[in-house]
Order: structure tokens, then C-alpha cells, then sequence
């Protein structure tokens, strides 16, 4: 199994594939640092990639906002995207199910969910993954552009923060 993780943080990097590398026989973990570093080894690699692992919060950009680009790459375009965060915040949730993320996974990872996702390919969003409130949801759906961007989801994460 080749996997493509974006994920800026090392030490969420180390973890993420040594959780990974327990439950999964055989897998290649190809990490890239940077959206641009992604979308370069999507668009450039010969050999499909069978999941990505994308975080959503990456220095300097959204995870999010990749969706779109690794869709269009060859080794990405028909792979399930699985969004990492450490963000329990309903925004971050509300971005990633409109976005239509396979499946949301937040940090620390559990070998349990790691096995559900990438072992049994249970590709589903667990009920308490979704936001619990799902009038944001509606709101981005009824738009032209479902696709939240950035700025869209700094508003409604400074509305949540206490």
C-alpha cells in the first residue's frame, strides 16, 4: 500500500506513520511537507497513490484547499482523502465534510480507527465526526462554490474559539 501524507509537523509526521506502519503490512509512506510539495508528487509520480493522509492545518495554507489539485493528479485523482487534525473544532469538520474527505481522523490517531480506514477500507464519518452544528454545512452547500477556502474557515474558527 502507497500512501502520500502532507503533514508540516515532524513530530505528528513520526507518529502518524508509526501508527500507520503498525496496522498496515507492506505500506510506503511518501511525505510531503507543503501543499506545492504534494501536488508536485501527485502530479509527477508514475504510480497511484492507494490513500492520502492530508492535515488540514499546514503552515501557511489549508489542507483543504487541496482538494481540488489532488483530484486533478493523476497519482490522487480516484484515492480516498483522509483529513488529520488536532482541531476538535466544528469549522474544521464542517470544511472537511464539504470538501468530501473520505473519512476525518483526529489527533492522536487511534490503531483502531487507523485499521477501520486504511485496513478494513471503512470509509465512512463516524457520528461524532460530524459537526454538531450543521446549519454552517448547509450554508456552504447552498453556495455556487462548495469549497471552503481559507479565509471562509478563519471566520468561523474565531467565532468558535472562546
Amino acid at each position: 500500500m502507497d500512501i502520500l501524507l502532507i503533514e508540516d509537523d515532524e513530530l505528528d509526521a513520526f507518529h502518524t506513520k508509526r501508527m500507520v506502519a503498525k496496522v498496515v503490512e507492506n505500506v510506503t509512506i511518501v511525505r510531503a511537507r507543503t501543499g506545492d510539495e504534494a501536488i508536485d508528487l501527485a502530479m509527477s509520480r508514475r504510480k497511484p497513490f492507494d490513500f492520502v493522509l492530508l492535515d488540514h492545518f499546514l503552515v501557511n495554507e489549508c489542507g483543504v484547499n487541496l482538494v481540488r489539485p489532488l483530484r486533478g493528479a493523476w497519482a490522487t485523482e480516484h484515492c480516498p482523502i483522509v483529513m488529520l487534525t488536532g482541531a476538535h473544532l466544528d469549522a474544521v469538520r464542517t470544511s472537511a465534510l464539504v470538501n468530501e474527505l473520505s473519512a476525518f481522523l483526529t489527533k492522536p490517531i487511534s490503531t483502531q480507527r487507523v485499521t477501520e480506514i486504511l485496513v478494513e477500507r471503512k470509509l465512512y464519518w463516524r457520528i461524532e465526526d460530524f459537526p454538531l452544528n450543521l446549519d454552517n454545512y448547509r450554508k456552504a452547500i447552498a453556495d455556487s462554490d462548495s469549497f471552503l477556502g481559507a479565509a471562509t474557515l478563519k471566520r468561523q474558527i474565531q467565532n468558535e474559539v472562546p
